[in-house]
Formats: C-alpha cells, structure tokens, sequence
C-alpha cells in the first residue's frame, strides 16, 4: 500500500524558497518510505532545488494547491481509499485536510503555523515522529471502527481497541469499553460520563 504525504514547503524550504540543510536530509528520508507531493506556488522553482540531490525515482513531486485539488478531484474515487495525509503549515493546508477528509498534521518544530493549523492538526514533534505516526495510522486503517448516525454525527475509533487484549492498563481498558459500548451497542453512555 502506497502511503501518499502532502507536505507544506516550509518543513523543507525557507521564506525565500531556498532549501535548508535538514530540509534535505529529510526530504530524502520521507522519500524513501513514502511519495511526497510538496506544495508551493512556486513549485518549478523549488524542484530545481532539488534536482542535485534527489532523482527522479524520489517519488518527490511538486505542485501547486490549485493543481494538487484539481487532480485530486478528477480522481476522487480512485484516492478515497488511498493512505494519504496532509502535513500543512498554512490556512490552505488545513483547508485542503478538511476538503478532502484527510487527516491533518502539524509540525510543531515550525514556528509560523496559521492557527487552524494548530488548532485542527495532530501535532507531531519532528520527521521521525511523523513517519511514526503514518506508519500507526497504516497498520490500523483497517482497524477502525465507525458509527454514521448522520451525515452531522459521525463517531471513528482510530484503533481496535482489542489490539492489546488484557495487557493495558485500567484507564486503557475503561475507554476501551466506552468505544466498543457506543461503537458496537449503540448506547451513547460513554460520552455523558
């Protein structure tokens, strides 16, 4: 399974579009694991950037907002089940997660994140703990538990909550049966208490 990161420029750029250092040996770790598509108005000039370093078996493809929606919805079935998640830095960012259904990280070691960003994002502390948390969110995609009462009222448990069997601990195991009491029997007690 092809796992997909839509990443702002600025884990890897700085504001005059020049690469930095640790944006080079990232993006060549997160290509190696995964395709990333970076997203920048300026994305002819950036992949010029990279030319030295990265080829074109990288899977690193640079684009537009505007392009990336544009494919996105001309393919929207075919990417519904797809693994792919946003890592934004920018209002637009946030607006594409919340657009296409994604799950939205923020990348807490850049400091000029737009506040829906961090508000509405998972945060992550570094590279390693985004690719920690992709590959999570990976192995359990087909662990997930929903219950659509309404195109309004949608609960999701991220994780089967059996994973561990009896190897948790006591509060583990409380919220374990709030998900499979309003999950798997319809009863709402879980969230009044």
């Amino acid at each position: 399974m092809t796992i997909t990161l839509v990443l702002s420029k600025k884990l890897f750029f700085n504001n005059e579009d020049q690469i930095i250092e640790q944006g080079k040996s990232s993006l060549k770790q997160l290509s190696k694991k995964y395709q990333c598509i970076i997203l920048s108005n300026n994305s002819k000039r950036l992949k010029d950037q990279v030319s030295d370093f990265l080829n074109d078996d990288d899977n690193v493809y640079f684009l537009t907002r505007q392009h990336f929606r544009s494919i996105y919805n001309d393919n929207l079935e075919q990417l519904e089940n797809e693994s792919l998640y946003i890592i934004g830095c920018v209002q637009e960012d946030a607006d594409i997660a919340f657009n296409f259904k994604r799950m939205l990280f923020h990348p807490t070691w850049i400091k000029d994140c737009s506040q829906k960003i961090k508000d509405y994002g998972h945060p992550v502390s570094s590279i390693e703990s985004l690719i920690r948390a992709t590959e999570i969110m990976a192995i359990h995609k087909s662990n997930y538990f929903t219950m659509d009462k309404s195109e309004q009222f949608i609960v999701t448990s991220i994780f089967n909550g059996n994973t561990f069997g009896n190897y948790v601990s006591n509060d583990e195991k409380a919220i374990r049966e709030i998900f499979h009491m309003v999950l798997k029997k319809d009863k709402k007690r879980g969230f009044t208490e």
